[in-house]
């Protein structure tokens, strides 16, 4: 049976590490894999599959969920729900909440809609964390971005940097 890497995202850590599981192995199984590898993890915290809002039924088989890249990702945190502003050039604030495991990339689209930013001019921006100059990778989970002892994450939504030369 083949192989799938499963790349582990969780709260506090910066970079993922990886597992190897069957792709007969149901979702319940990850889960449970990750629980026991991940080492302290909160037993109220909750395995997301990247960009998804929902839990992914028990008996899903892993070999289902893989992405493009023929990998699984997934992200562990405590908060079910990350509540996330976006401000952008005086506008009222934007909110909603998304789960963990929603990329940057995915939170950028539905500001950009929200606000009616066609595809063209949104390639022009970035979401950066209110207060700071961090510009996270748009693959980046905003689960990694909260912190400690919340579940909330502000963004600017601000014009990519240009290098004149």
């Amino acid at each position: 049976m083949n192989e799938v890497i499963v790349f582990v995202q969780t709260e506090g850590q910066d970079a993922p590490f990886d597992l190897k599981l069957s792709e007969a192995a149901t979702w319940r199984e990850l889960t449970d894999t990750v629980r026991k590898t991940a080492g302290n993890i909160a037993p109220s915290s909750v395995v997301l599959l990247e960009d998804r809002d929902d839990e992914v039924p028990e008996e899903v088989l892993v070999g289902a969920l893989k992405g493009n890249d023929g990998t699984v990702r997934v992200h562990v945190h405590r908060c079910h729900q990350i509540a996330v502003t976006v401000d952008y050039s005086g506008r009222p604030t934007l909110q909603r909440s998304f789960a963990p495991s929603t990329t940057v990339a995915k939170v950028k689209a539905w500001a950009g809609h929200q606000l009616g930013i066609g595809p063209a001019d949104l390639a022009e921006l970035v979401l950066e964390v209110a207060g700071t100059n961090t510009r996270p990778d748009a693959d980046t989970h905003i689960g990694t971005l909260v912190a400690a002892g919340q579940c909330s994450v502000a963004f600017n939504l601000v014009f990519v940097k240009r290098v004149q030369g």
